[in-house]
């Protein structure tokens, strides 16, 4: 069985409603909660094969008392939408109970995970992330921060039809941030981000999130109406016997002389994405999930505790808002972080590492 979310053919303004009129019917309240002095949170990748409401809820539970163990005060909800190519106007939700391609969770299980995390007092980050799968399979070198769509007008009103039951659950749920943007760099720098702004404002009161990817080319900038956020994957030429100290030296290193790492007001921006692999050589490619061959990238938990250890320090070095290290994925997991050393999961969290955490937090 398979069924796709629908996309509505009517024009962009009409499709998001008026500020005013959406608002009143959503019954929208400001989001005032006074917030803590860091964001310690933690990524889960919540992924869709039509799995009952209970399982979902009994792996929300045991992911989010996991993470409340490690001291987060926080959780980023990240799920996957699809787009055909890097060319392709169009962005959908997409699930099915067989295929694995497509598992785009709706969006009131998505409200599901946000109650169990608030009912343990996590405050939420909604992530929506255009899903890489296909587009690495069409070219190795393709990935979200590349889309180049043949009529961009059209692919914000497609996107923008997508992300509505979302915002419209984020608003209802009062989940406390949403990033409209993750790692969409090629685009980021577009005019069409102020309309899809002010019509997202229109539904959603809470805060509106700009990520950037930070070591692609794209220039920062603070967009109004939205806070910016970083994925930070730096490319470190440094040794496997590097210090944090060392790391977070060279992290510095690139903030301060090299163009497209600058961001405006640091103090003012969050890390929502921090990861690598357990392995040797990771420094060098942190973005990657898995390095090979494994007789070369040895496995190490070293290498995830320094790096993880390194984050922190120039997150707090610079006295920005927070961060969140990315997590397991809810569903492959049942929800359970690593309880011993798994070489076959290099990017997961790993023990070690989880300890790393803890000490940040």
């Amino acid at each position: 069985m398979r069924r796709r979310a629908a996309l509505t053919a009517v024009v962009l303004a009409s499709l998001m409603g008026s500020v005013v009129s959406a608002t009143a019917a959503l019954g929208a309240t400001p989001h005032a909660t006074k917030p803590p002095p860091y964001v310690f949170g933690i990524n889960t990748y919540f992924t869709y094969n039509c799995q009952t409401a209970a399982q979902v809820n009994q792996w929300a539970t045991t992911e989010v008392k996991q993470y409340k163990a490690l001291h987060a005060n926080a959780i980023a909800i990240a799920f996957p939408l699809y787009t055909a190519s890097l060319s392709s106007n169009s962005v959908v939700a997409m699930e099915s109970c067989t295929d694995t391609t497509e598992q785009t969770p709706p969006a009131n299980f998505v409200g599901d995970v946000v109650k169990v995390a608030h009912h343990y007092g996590l405050s939420v980050l909604l992530r929506p992330l255009i899903d890489q799968q296909n587009l690495y399979s069409q070219s190795p070198g393709a990935s979200r921060v590349k889309l180049h769509p043949t009529d961009v007008s059209q692919w914000f009103h497609n996107y923008l039809a997508t992300l509505r039951p979302y915002l419209l659950m984020a608003q209802t749920d009062h989940v406390e941030h949403f990033a409209i943007q993750s790692e969409l760099d090629s685009l980021a720098d577009m005019p069409n981000w102020t309309t899809a702004i002010s019509l997202t404002r229109g539904v959603y009161t809470g805060n509106i999130v700009f990520d950037y990817s930070w070591d692609t080319p794209t220039v920062k900038v603070d967009r109004p109406g939205t806070t910016l956020a970083l994925d930070t994957y730096p490319k470190v030429s440094s040794p496997i016997t590097a210090t944090p100290a060392q790391l977070t030296a060279f992290w510095n290193h690139l903030f301060t002389t090299r163009t497209y790492y600058k961001v405006p007001t640091i103090s003012k921006v969050t890390i929502d994405e921090i990861g690598i692999a357990a392995q040797d050589g990771a420094y060098g490619q942190p973005y990657k999930g898995r390095l090979t061959p494994t007789s070369v990238y040895k496995f190490n938990q070293m290498i995830q505790v320094n790096w993880f250890t390194a984050a922190c320090s120039f997150m707090k070095e610079h006295r920005m808002k927070g961060i969140y290290y990315w997590g397991p994925w809810l569903s492959t997991s049942n929800g359970s972080m690593l309880a011993k050393p798994n070489p076959n999961k290099p990017s997961n969290i790993q023990p070690l590492a989880q300890r790393a955490i803890r000490r940040c937090f």
